[in-house]
């Protein structure tokens, strides 16, 4: 029961710290939460990836605040790269094998399914989204995430726990892909291979909702 009561405690602690203190770098934006509660938010909003809060304006003088424990997902329109973001609050294995909620991005989603996650600081800048080699550079930025039988494989582990999965799910349109010659079990390459996948996918399905979060050369 104590610990429940400091935990809640944190939470409310982190939650005034987070409105008192982001008032002077919030950048609002337009964009949606839907609540664990099933509560549906639409209008102004902040996402402080450094504190994984996501906020929403009620008004000019009131700031609701959400933690990864009290959304189900949330989008908002990202004028830098000129797209509309999609994330999902998602439990994950944390320090000492205890399960924690948080935040993470849809980069693409098919069969296969990529997400990936802020670093606490960002140090490469996009210039041009449309070029791949500017976008996999801001991908430096990321944690990336392969969802793959009911869990969340690092991207640097492609090989030894996805890479065995792909040949039963990929069909022959995507087999050349897919080798362990290009895949070198790092972060970058394996990104590289799922941006060539989502493409391959929207050349098949031009009607199809955009599935991925790079703009359109």
């Amino acid at each position: 029961m104590e610990t429940k009561k400091l935990i809640l405690a944190c939470t409310l602690v982190l939650l005034v710290i987070a409105q008192s203190s982001a008032k002077n770098k919030i950048r609002w934006t337009s964009g949606s939460v839907m609540t664990t509660e099933h509560q549906y938010y639409n209008g102004k909003v902040f996402y402080d990836y450094e504190k994984k809060v996501f906020l929403y304006q009620k008004d000019d003088s009131n700031i609701q605040t959400f933690t990864p424990s009290m959304v189900s997902y949330f989008s908002f329109f990202d004028a830098e790269l000129e797209i509309i973001r999609d994330y999902v609050s998602v439990e994950m294995d944390g320090e000492e094998g205890y399960q924690t909620k948080t935040f993470l991005e849809i980069v693409g989603d098919h069969e296969l399914t990529l997400l990936r996650q802020e670093k606490s600081k960002k140090k490469y800048e996009i210039m041009d989204p449309g070029t791949e080699a500017e976008f996999l550079l801001h991908a430096k930025n990321f944690d990336y995430y392969v969802f793959v039988s009911g869990k969340f494989v690092e991207a640097n582990q492609f090989i030894e726990k996805v890479y065995p999965l792909l040949h039963k799910k990929l069909d022959k349109d995507f087999s050349n892909l897919l080798t362990k010659d290009n895949l070198n079990n790092n972060m970058l390459s394996t990104v590289s291979f799922f941006l060539s996948y989502f493409e391959r996918i929207l050349e098949k399905e031009p009607n199809q909702q955009k599935i991925f979060t790079r703009k359109s050369r």
